[in-house]
């Protein structure tokens, strides 16, 4: 935890947009429509598919989207309504059924729940009222100013993030009184400047894996290769990430936890969720020496990670509750 002191706050907590704004008292009525998507993963060798393929689910007024990603193929859905706690999320066995079954139909494939490798769910903060399909909604973005200065920005996807980016800073310079605007459309992302895909892509190996990830930040991360070789030794067996990508998850990437690392940082627990839990002791030590966790917090951050794994798969393969 964190204590910051600021001239202006930016409230961009998705799901949790209003539940920030009562605390803040903004003085919004409540803008937030939670709408859950999930993705299941299995190995390319069951699906093989070379391009994104969209695929009806039979029996039902839906499609499901079955996309290449390394050696995996990632089979996603549309949005439903949700009304659950947004602090637990995942797919559940019934959503992980007919996503199989959509995929069997039109690749006249036999996957199974035993070929899912890994799992995720989340929620997309959708803007509007509570009638009609989440499906239908439009994916507008909403920016406001709160009654205490506050700026809240809900709503929008992926593809319109910069130019939401954009133009909360113009709000955030009003709240300050300052005429600047704001100049992001200009500015590359963190490590595309100089960012050459083509001689990364030819570079093979390591360096390729690196550059990749990491665009022309990679040299940090190379940096620590050279000076511990063994931090080039994989975390995940399978995996490509590398031990040096954890350092650097906690030097520089504010990684705090195994879940962190494995989850967010990297896509460990994605493409091979069991295998990371393997993985998590190494983590946690990994972590532990950069962050100076004592070896309890060390061993508290494994066993959260090990326990939401567990989580996952009873929900998953069991049917259990979420």
């Amino acid at each position: 935890t964190f204590e910051i002191r600021a001239h202006a706050v930016v409230n961009a907590t998705g799901v949790w947009t209003d539940e920030l704004d009562a605390q803040a008292d903004a003085g919004h009525a409540p803008q937030v429509r939670p709408a859950k998507g999930v993705h299941i993963v299995v190995p390319w060798d069951k699906v093989r598919i070379n391009c994104t393929v969209t695929v009806p689910i039979p029996g039902r007024a839906r499609r499901a989207t079955c996309t290449r990603w390394g050696n995996t193929v990632v089979l996603g859905t549309a949005d439903e309504d949700y009304q659950g706690s947004p602090d637990d999320v995942h797919c559940t066995r019934q959503e992980m059924e007919f996503l199989l079954e959509g995929a069997n139909t039109a690749f006249e494939g036999e996957l199974t729940p035993d070929d899912v490798i890994g799992s995720i769910g989340g929620l997309r903060p959708l803007v509007g009222g509570k009638e009609g399909a989440t499906l239908d909604m439009r994916r507008d973005h909403h920016i406001t100013i709160g009654r205490t200065g506050m700026v809240t920005v809900t709503g929008g996807k992926l593809t319109t993030s910069r130019h939401m980016g954009e133009l909360v800073i113009d709000k955030v310079m009003t709240v300050l009184g300052r005429s600047a605007r704001s100049r992001t459309a200009r500015l590359p992302l963190l490590g595309g400047a100089g960012y050459d895909a083509e001689a990364v892509a030819a570079s093979g190996g390591l360096a390729a894996h690196l550059g990749e990830r990491y665009g022309t930040e990679a040299r940090f991360v190379g940096d620590l290769v050279q000076q511990d070789p063994t931090l080039a030794e994989p975390v995940v067996p399978g995996l490509p990430y590398t031990r040096a990508e954890v350092v650097y998850a906690a030097r520089a990437e504010m990684a705090r936890s195994v879940d962190d690392v494995l989850s967010r940082r990297t896509r460990a627990r994605l493409f091979a969720r069991d295998a990371s839990a393997g993985a998590a002791q190494a983590v946690g030590e990994l972590l532990g020496a950069e962050l100076g966790f004592s070896q309890a917090q060390i061993e508290r951050s494994v066993a959260d990670y090990l326990s939401s794994v567990r989580h996952e798969r009873s929900i998953l393969l069991e049917g259990a509750a979420a």
